[in-house]
């Protein structure tokens, strides 16, 4: 895959081409948000096209509010993965940049539910989970 010249501009400056949400916002939260072995397992497949990330955190019935949101992640010990739960079409992800045609991955934002440890990151009790953007 190859990004269109939006790819060599530098982070934090308009991006308009195939990988701008790639780059301003997927990779700065790998960045700030994961650990140092996710950081090591996710940010080389992302910085060398290996996989294109997006981030999902609107949705349709409250905008960016974090606090609002009707997704739940839940912790599924057993498994060792939380189990996403969107409840409504209100709680649908909105505005994902290149999520419908052109991502592999996705950062979603959803409230902690269940959950027998503090989530870092956003605004607790808020959680930001890496999953691939649709079965293969």
């Amino acid at each position: 895959m190859q990004c269109s010249g939006a790819w060599s501009r530098p982070l934090g400056r308009h991006t308009d081409g195939l990988c701008g949400a790639l780059r301003q916002m997927f990779i700065p939260t790998l960045l700030s948000q994961a650990t140092p072995d996710q950081q090591a397992e996710w940010l080389p497949k992302a910085l060398g096209l290996r996989l294109i990330g997006t981030y999902a955190q609107t949705e349709l019935g409250h905008g960016t509010f974090v606090r609002g949101l009707q997704t739940t992640a839940t912790y599924d010990a057993d498994a060792r993965e939380f189990v996403l739960h969107t409840p409504a079409l209100t709680a649908t992800k909105w505005w994902p940049g290149g999520l419908g045609k052109t991502a592999t991955h996705v950062v979603r934002a959803a409230a902690a539910a269940a959950c027998d440890f503090a989530c870092a990151g956003m605004h607790a009790p808020a959680c930001l989970c890496l999953a691939p953007a649709r079965r293969r």
